[in-house]
Formats: C-alpha cells, sequence, structure tokens
C-alpha cells in the first residue's frame, strides 16, 4: 500500500516480472475495505500515508483483526527508532526507500511463505 500512484505502479510492475501477484491499494479505507481476513502473501506497507499513517494499519490488522498477515514496512524516511518502534508494532520487515530490488524480492517471497498461525 502506497498513496504514491507512480511507487504502486512501479512496485506492481517490478513484482509482477518476479512471477509475485500484486494487488495494490491507494488508501488505509481501500484496504480496510477490502480486506477479508483470508489474504495470503504479504502486505507491503509504507509507512506514511496521508490521514492515518502505516502504524495505524500494523495496529488494526494485530490488535483489531488479530491477523498474522506478514507485513513488510517501506518508508523513505526511516532511523533506527522508527524501526525499532515499527517492528515491536507487529510489523514483520522493514525496508528504507530507495528499495534495493532483490532485497525486497526475497523478503517478500520469504514472508509469503511463512504459515500464519491460526
Amino acid at each position: 500500500m502506497d498513496d504514491d500512484e507512480g511507487v504502486r505502479e512501479s512496485l506492481h510492475a517490478v513484482l509482477e516480472s518476479y512471477a509475485i501477484a500484486v494487488e495494490g491499494f491507494a488508501s488505509i479505507d481501500e484496504f480496510i475495505q477490502r480486506y477479508d481476513g483470508r489474504r495470503e502473501g504479504c502486505l507491503v506497507l509504507d509507512l506514511h500515508l496521508p490521514r492515518a499513517g502505516g502504524m495505524v494499519v500494523i495496529d488494526w490488522l494485530r490488535r483489531r483483526m488479530r491477523s498474522a498477515l506478514p507485513i513488510l514496512v517501506i518508508t523513505g524516511h526511516g532511523d533506527k527508532a522508527t524501526r525499532s518502534a515499527v517492528l515491536a508494532a507487529g510489523a514483520d520487515d522493514f525496508m528504507e526507500k530507495p528499495l534495493d530490488i532483490e532485497r525486497l524480492v526475497s523478503a517478500i517471497q520469504d514472508l509469503s511463505s511463512r504459515r500464519p498461525s491460526p
């Protein structure tokens, strides 16, 4: 999920070139409306989103929905404290932009292969 359409489209194209199925969301509201609790794979989540940040999504998934869906947070403005806070909130991985595509693909494949516990 990224609010920047160009970033979403670029990530979409790159990930599909690695045979990774992709579904993009422009906003938190769109993701929440379409989330059904049965999603498999991995959520790639921009930390800085309009209205409410990525931390709101992490909290919603982990505490309200009790979802084990793996979350990979990406941000253009990260530091050690931000990384620690994101991981403590329930994200599974954290990457700073600009993204290393090989590392991103590897992380998505690793996280997507995990079987969440019920």
